[in-house]
């Protein structure tokens, strides 16, 4: 009986050696392979052999693979152990076809993976901003828990991420310039079809410029407003700083608003062609932040149109001086003319002396207009503009010396009875001697574009 039971026991023990042997033979060891009944199949259902399959920490941003592994002739997965945790897998095929295990966890080190099936991958989308003008390109795009990244973001900021499969990905977008952090997002991803992705706004951890900067033009008042938006999340403004630059000048200070608009009048008779304004925060402690840049060009009708008068006025020769004491002469021979004579009374047509005494007053307009351009110019403040315009201060005493002895003189003459001068009568000063030589285009305020 005990032979009996001895033989029975050996026959036991033969097969489970058998079974175990059969069982190492399909699967491995947990040193050689993970393989179980998962498989790796394609659309049709067929299984999908040498597919390479690559093992990330789903948090990863190095874009190495933890291990790396194929499947076999029946779609099975073969990995070696890895140290317990969760992971992501990801399968790829030389098509360009892939599958994506999220949340793939481990047991004594074998990564319990599922059947899946490999398909076409989706595209992400999206649009990246800086403030200022920072270029997007210094951006990079990074997939956690991938290979995947970008590097060539455009200088419009778009960006498109190819070859995910589906699943939920967390993009970092990252930038070596100053002043700013890691920014990170949550995006999901489908098989075959393109996702656009929101806008993202890389975090700027200093203070911002402001937002939304632009002109307001004002022409009858021969100026503009500056108005913005401050971003959100700035911290106490005690106010803004204004600066300007025409052409290549060096900015200087226009002065400082705590108000979010700045307007900016120009002198009576000058406006520049093109203005490069700065705009600044600044902090309660004193801090400056970013700048915000904005070019105006300022083409303004009117002031066009004044530069073509004044022009003319200010051509420094013989003809104009003779034109302007033939209108005093004129002026003063009709200063004993009736003034209810000045317009018919029955037509809308003036008579001559009417005439005359508008050229008159438009000489003079033209002429005030002149001297309080070149007081402007002598000023202290005015050197930028004088320097930028080619005048030197003896030029300018000069021409306006020149300019208010026109003016005085005929300022000076009789004028018709019932008429009263726009301007104070000042002393008249003895008609000035003719110049013999001809300067054209004394006018030289010219604007330098930028």
């Amino acid at each position: 009986m005990n032979r009996h039971f001895l033989s029975i026991l050996v026959a036991a023990l033969s097969g489970s050696w058998l079974a175990s042997c059969e069982a190492q033979k399909s699967t491995g060891t947990a040193d050689e392979t993970n393989a179980s009944a998962a498989r790796l199949l394609d659309s049709a259902g067929a299984p999908v052999s040498g597919a390479n399959l690559l093992v990330f920490r789903p948090q990863d941003t190095t874009g190495r693979p933890v291990t790396t592994g194929l499947t076999q002739e029946d779609g099975s997965y073969d990995l070696p152990t890895v140290p317990d945790g969760m992971y992501r897998m990801v399968a790829r095929v030389p098509s360009g076809k892939i599958a994506v295990q999220d949340s793939v966890y481990t047991n004594k080190g074998r990564l319990q993976v599922r059947t899946d099936t490999i398909r076409t991958p989706g595209t992400l989308a999206g649009v990246v901003r800086m403030v200022g003008d920072d270029n997007p390109q210094a951006v990079e795009v990074s997939v956690l828990g991938s290979d995947q990244s970008v590097v060539n973001v455009k200088a419009d900021g778009t960006y498109r991420l190819e070859g995910l499969g589906a699943g939920t990905w967390k993009l970092k977008f990252s930038t070596q310039l100053t002043g700013y952090a890691n920014t990170y997002v949550i995006v999901r991803s489908k098989a075959t079809v393109g996702m656009q992705v929101d806008t993202v706004d890389l975090t700027y951890i200093g203070i911002p410029p402001v937002r939304n900067l632009k002109a307001i033009m004002d022409y009858p008042r021969n100026g503009l407003k500056l108005v913005w938006e401050v971003p959100p999340g700035t911290p106490p403004v005690r106010d803004f700083l204004v600066q300007s630059a025409i052409g290549s000048e060096t900015p200087y200070d226009r002065g400082s608003t705590d108000s979010t608009e700045f307007e900016d009048r120009f002198s009576t008779y000058f406006a520049p062609r093109s203005i490069l304004y700065y705009v600044r925060i600044r902090t309660m402690e004193g801090t400056l932040g970013r700048v915000a840049y904005l070019k105006v060009n300022y083409d303004n009708p009117k002031m066009d149109s004044l530069r073509r008068v004044d022009s003319l006025i200010n051509a420094d020769s013989v003809a104009l001086r003779r034109k302007l004491w033939d209108s005093l002469a004129r002026v003063d021979s009709l200063r004993r003319s009736d003034s209810t004579n000045t317009f018919h009374r029955d037509s809308i047509v003036p008579t001559q002396h009417a005439i005359d005494s508008i050229r008159r007053q438009e000489t003079l307009d033209s002429l005030h207009r002149r001297i309080e351009m070149d007081l402007w110019l002598l000023g202290d403040s005015s050197k930028a503009a004088r320097d930028s315009t080619g005048w030197d201060t003896v030029s300018l005493r000069r021409d306006l010396q020149r300019t208010r002895n026109l003016f005085d003189s005929l300022q000076a003459a009789p004028l018709a009875e019932g008429s009263r001068p726009r301007y104070p009568v000042r002393l008249a000063v003895q008609k000035p001697a003719m110049e013999p030589r001809r300067r054209q285009f004394l006018f030289r305020r010219e604007e330098v574009d930028a």
